[in-house]
């Protein structure tokens, strides 16, 4: 019989949580972070703790070793320590508290936007600006998160950044989305105003972000 959908998807987990396994803790970064959700996720699908290992791995060695909260990259693995505390685990509460906060405490950018590098090393030589991943990094915990406990403040964060970064990064003719806007300042844009970067640029990748996440924020938003 041709395998499903779901099963090619667990196939494919189940090779990956078996190789990485053997592997250093992965790192506390948005690449992970969308990889663990999707494996919490995955495994409540199934009915069954498949991925456990990875996921205790993951959740419990940063438990034990804090990571620095300092950019919406770093925000992400919230969703999978929130996700966990949804299926009912509260052990990792505490890295998820350490997102929302930073979500609370984050100023916001012109036209409503969040710096993407936050208060990272980064953010000290590169200039102020907005990136697409931040709909899917920032948004969505804080849709999810806000939604959930009823936080005003968290969840319209969430509600303005669609129209937010897509009054900076989509482009009006095609109605795909560029990746950042640079900000005018000492180390950014010379232009009034600021401007895209890179121009005339659709960033496949961000693109996909917005597909992804747009759908799980109005979701939470109702």
């Amino acid at each position: 019989m041709t395998p499903t959908p779901l099963e090619k998807v667990t196939a494919l987990a189940d090779a990956v949580v078996g190789r990485q396994l053997e592997q250093p803790v992965a790192k506390w970064m948005w690449g992970p972070a969308l990889q663990g959700w999707a494996f919490a996720l995955l495994q409540e699908r199934v009915g069954e703790r498949r991925y456990e290992a990875w996921i205790e791995r993951f959740c419990g060695h940063y438990l034990r070793e804090r990571p620095a909260v300092h950019s919406s990259d770093t925000v992400a693995p919230a969703l999978v320590t929130y996700e966990l505390e949804r299926q009912g685990d509260a052990r990792f509460a505490p890295l998820t508290e350490a997102a929302v906060g930073y979500l609370r405490a984050l100023p916001r950018l012109e036209h409503g936007a969040a710096d993407h590098l936050g208060t990272s090393g980064y953010a000290r030589w590169y200039p102020d600006s907005a990136w697409i991943d931040s709909i899917m990094m920032l948004g969505v915990l804080a849709s999810r998160w806000g939604a959930d406990h009823g936080d005003r403040e968290v969840l319209g964060r969430a509600a303005a950044m669609p129209g937010a970064y897509a009054r900076l990064l989509k482009d009006q003719g095609s109605g795909l989305w560029a990746h950042s806007w640079w900000f005018p300042g000492p180390f950014g844009s010379r232009d009034s105003g600021g401007r895209r970067f890179p121009r005339g640029v659709a960033w496949a990748r961000g693109n996909a972000w917005v597909v992804a996440a747009l759908p799980l924020v109005w979701e939470s938003l109702g």
